[in-house]
């Protein structure tokens, strides 16, 4: 297969993910194929490949060896996880969870790795630029929105639900800050009994309630194992006010998506498309305003001293994370 290939292969199995994650990821397989496993012509048969050499090795090196960059290692390992999760049904079980093993303890070593390359996590340029906005005045601005466009409602909800929603835990505030895809991929679900598990992202509107199927961490790993495939989040009850008079206004039904392109209510917004509407939103802010961004952001906003552990564990849930990840790739120094 070409990188072409490649990259028309991830949008079909993974269309939650970023362009420019597509791209990286078929690189990597690019690498991965000129480098070990020439014969493969499927993706199927290089997952094979590659889960038989793994397990037969006990060793992840065609990983790890030729890639001497801890971040492209991480990469790399990051887009055999895709390939692995995308064809979970068509692989031996127990190889399966052999391979999954191996990533898991490869990729916690490799994340620490970086952890400690990394030292002082330093901003960049454009992150130095961005954090001269406070999460506070992030806050404000988004409830303090106004537009007199034809999205005025619909960039209202864009904002808060990403910037003012949040839980109180012992008189604590958590935002819930996700990524792209878990926004941009809603779809309404009116119903009382739960939505179906069929790797779809819902607003569950009788519950406020973000009911996440589809994401970058769902069946994931982490240090602890596989990550769980739903995930729920509150929306606030101010809000999912709102958000109701938006759906009543757009005459919005059952299974629309919540943010819908091209006058088309049962097609929901590009991760991409609903990245750059977020960005341009938050230009009069900075120009660097992406929702990775504000994550960064959020995560290094003052906080509470000596919160209990389950109050750390609350916090990580809210932004999806967990907390070797945010020492590694979001506080900044």
């Amino acid at each position: 297969m070409n990188r072409l290939e490649w990259l028309e292969y991830l949008e079909r199995v993974r269309p939650d993910l970023s362009d420019g994650s597509r791209r990286a990821y078929s690189f990597q397989f690019d690498k991965i194929l000129e480098e070990n496993m020439k014969k493969a012509k499927t993706p199927l048969e290089l997952l094979i490949r590659l889960t038989n050499k793994a397990v037969r090795d006990k060793s992840l090196e065609f990983i790890t060896i030729k890639d001497s960059a801890k971040q492209g290692q991480n990469q790399r390992l990051a887009a055999v996880m895709t390939l692995l999760k995308a064809n979970k049904e068509s692989v031996d079980e127990k190889k399966y969870n052999n391979l999954l093993s191996l990533l898991q303890s490869v990729g916690v070593s490799i994340r620490e790795e970086i952890s400690t390359d990394n030292g002082e996590n330093k901003k960049n340029e454009k992150e130095e630029e961005a954090f001269k906005t406070t999460w506070s005045s992030l806050e404000e601005f988004a409830s303090a929105f106004h537009s007199l466009t034809s999205t005025a409602a619909r960039d209202y909800i864009i904002l808060n639900l990403l910037l003012n929603n949040y839980i109180i835990n012992q008189g604590i505030k958590f935002n819930v800050l996700l990524r792209t895809i878990e926004y941009s991929s809603l779809r309404l679900w009116n119903k009382k009994g739960k939505p179906p598990a069929d790797k779809q992202n819902y607003l569950w509107v009788p519950k406020n309630q973000l009911y996440i199927q589809n994401s970058k961490t769902t069946g994931g790993i982490t240090a602890k194992g596989l990550q769980a495939v739903l995930k729920t989040y509150p929306v606030l009850d101010s809000l999912m006010d709102k958000i109701k008079i938006y759906i009543k206004t757009h005459k919005l039904k059952h299974l629309n998506a919540l943010f819908y392109a091209d006058n088309d209510k049962e097609k929901s917004l590009t991760t991409n498309y609903f990245g750059r509407i977020f960005n341009e939103l938050l230009s009069p802010l900075s120009d660097n305003m992406t929702i990775g961004m504000v994550r960064k952001i959020y995560e290094n906003r003052p906080k509470e001293d000596n919160l209990t552990a389950n109050q750390m564990k609350e916090q990580n849930k809210m932004v999806d994370h967990t907390m070797s990840v945010a020492a590694t790739f979001y506080k900044k120094l």
